[in-house]
């Protein structure tokens, strides 16, 4: 990657997690499973009801979402949940993520993660780049406590400059 060939309106990231897609899935379609490797505190509503933590999230539900020991939220809409392994979902005003899942042999699954800008919208760059950067940490955090059930952030020293804070 250089300057010249950055793309500013989207990007991709992937992983190879040795787990078997049907527990990968709820990893990024539940409540729980997103606070055991993104965020501290995951909250999904249907219909203004709000769901368990083992609920599966669909198309429709809203979120708000609380990382941990940091002092930042995010607020959004599932633009998709499909049946092909595969959740979209608004990420703040400016940005759309979406997160598939692909079987793989030997029960391994690949995770791609995609982000684009939310179109008509500018952004930033800082907060473009800083969700690229930030995705790399996450997707190693879902690989590192889906294989070996170690959560990688840090929650007791609250210094800015670390990486998995």
């Amino acid at each position: 990657m250089t300057p010249e060939n950055f793309n500013w309106k989207n990007f991709s990231h992937g992983t190879i997690v040795n787990m078997e897609i049907d527990i990968m899935y709820d990893a990024i379609h539940t409540s729980e499973g997103l606070e055991e490797w993104l965020v501290g505190e995951a909250n999904f509503k249907r219909n203004g009801k709000v769901l368990s933590k083992e609920d599966y999230i669909f198309t429709g539900d809203t979120y708000h979402w609380k990382w941990l020991a940091k002092d930042y939220e995010v607020k959004g809409k599932v633009l998709g949940s499909f049946p092909d392994r595969r959740i979209q979902f608004t990420f703040g005003d400016n940005f759309e993520v979406s997160i598939q899942l692909k079987s793989m042999q030997d029960s391994r699954t690949k995770v791609i993660l995609e982000q684009r800008r939310t179109d008509g919208k500018e952004t930033p760059d800082f907060g473009f780049l800083n969700c690229c950067v930030c995705w790399v940490f996450f997707l190693t955090n879902l690989k590192s406590t889906q294989e070996f059930g170690v959560d990688l952030r840090e929650t007791k020293v609250r210094e800015e400059f670390l990486v998995n804070r």
